[in-house]
């Protein structure tokens, strides 16, 4: 038999900005909410140059608990990194009574700041994303940079990122 009834989403892209948190009605716990945006990219058809573009917006709810541990590893801000598994779920909002479709989050599947990502493109180690021309990359394949322990950038406390405690979100 067919399971009808299931209702699981695993959504990851870049955090769109930062977290907002609310008090929930009624002596409610808190919870905390943002967007994020999911870019894919297939090559354009009957050999034009280049690839289409399509992105997908998708709005995540966090409960108190998650809060915590995300309070924990430092909060979560515009162009991280992130994948989440949840459910997609459907809430009113406003006076008119619109319908908002949402995933509330069950788990982090992972978690990549915006500031880890900046240390690394700066030491060399972070390519972009984007998709490259599989003609010119077959060209260039053959002069890219080796990568080598002697090489690799080396981590110290001083070059560790600084996050500002100020602008950090409160859990209470």
């Amino acid at each position: 038999m067919i399971k009808t009834n299931e209702n699981q989403i695993t959504f990851g892209g870049t955090v769109g900005k930062d977290l907002t948190i609310k008090e929930g009605n009624n002596g409610k716990k808190p919870f905390a909410f943002t967007s994020v945006v999911q870019t894919t990219f297939w090559p354009k058809p009957n050999g034009e140059t280049g690839f289409n573009e399509r992105s997908t917006w998708m709005n995540i709810k966090f409960n108190d608990k998650l809060l915590n541990k995300i309070n924990q590893h430092g909060g979560l801000w515009k162009g991280d990194e992130i994948v989440i598994k949840g459910q997609l779920v459907q809430r009113k909002f406003g006076d008119e009574g619109h319908i908002l479709t949402e995933i509330q989050v069950d788990s982090i599947l992972s978690h990549l700041p915006i500031a880890v990502r900046k240390l690394a493109k700066e030491a060399g180690i972070n390519q972009s994303a984007q998709p490259v021309n599989t003609h010119s990359a077959q060209q260039n394949h053959q002069s890219a940079p080796q990568y080598n322990q002697q090489n690799a950038p080396q981590y110290n406390q001083q070059n560790a990122p600084q996050y500002n405690q100020q602008n950090a979100p409160q859990y209470n």
